[in-house]
């Protein structure tokens, strides 16, 4: 049996590849949200600090450090600390945060699976004056903050404070992410009806209700009317899309 595509077949499978897509964007956003609520949830981030903090000797020591932060990965590699002093003294130092100081910090939290889609970012300055109590300013950008109390989760929002949903997006991760949930919501959502279709064309039955053809040369369904496309005068096969 000869099969027939017509423009309305074609159409049909444009609107499923766009309705998959549509979803496969919905999804994307769905799963990199979910990563910010659940505090188990690892994530990455790419953190810059510039700065100066005060040594044990009292020397004014000057910090640039970048670093990147993801499940199982930690690279520190990128820094420079003057007057030769370790990272790990650096390290120390800073988060006892008792030394007078000035360090400016930038992070960009980024969510998605597979790849990262969706991300936020945030800038901080903490500084301590000589004789002064410490001070630390943080501003966020590209995201929505929640408080716990609204969504009503058992569970706190991780590092405290209300939940942070990203809306800055990462166009390589949130197209390839949107292409991989599109990619598996597709056969989900048409593929059972796509097989039930191509079988009842095989047979000579009609795509819609499944009626028996054979020898139809009316070019409408019997039974419920559907018409079916010709190729020529006398031959008769159902449409398939």
């Amino acid at each position: 049996m000869t099969i027939v595509r017509t423009d309305r077949g074609r159409f049909t499978w444009i609107i499923r590849v766009f309705l998959a897509l549509v979803l496969g964007t919905v999804a994307t956003w769905i799963v990199a949200w979910v990563m910010t609520v659940i505090p188990s949830t690892a994530y990455y981030f790419e953190w810059t600090a510039t700065g100066w903090y005060t040594g044990p000797d009292g020397k004014r020591i000057d910090v640039h450090f970048e670093a990147v932060q993801g499940p199982g990965r930690y690279d520190g590699s990128r820094f420079s600390i003057g007057n030769g002093t370790s990272y790990e003294r650096m390290c120390k130092v800073f988060r006892e945060r008792s030394l007078p100081h000035h360090i400016s910090e930038r992070h960009y939290n980024k969510f998605g699976f597979p790849f990262h889609a969706l991300g936020y970012r945030s800038t901080g300055v903490h500084s301590r004056s000589p004789g002064k109590e410490l001070q630390y300013d943080c501003e966020f950008e590209n995201l929505i903050e929640i408080s716990p109390k609204k969504l009503g989760l058992p569970w706190q929002a991780p590092g405290g404070g209300s939940y942070r949903f990203p809306t800055r997006i990462h166009w390589p991760g949130f197209m390839a992410n949107t292409l991989c949930f599109a990619a598996v919501l597709f056969p989900i959502l048409y593929g059972p009806r796509i097989v039930r279709r191509w079988i009842r064309c095989k047979r000579g039955l009609c795509l819609k209700c499944g009626y028996d053809l054979t020898g139809n040369v009316s070019g409408v369904c019997p039974e419920c009317g559907e018409k079916i496309p010709t190729k020529s005068a006398g031959h008769m096969p159902p449409q398939v899309g």
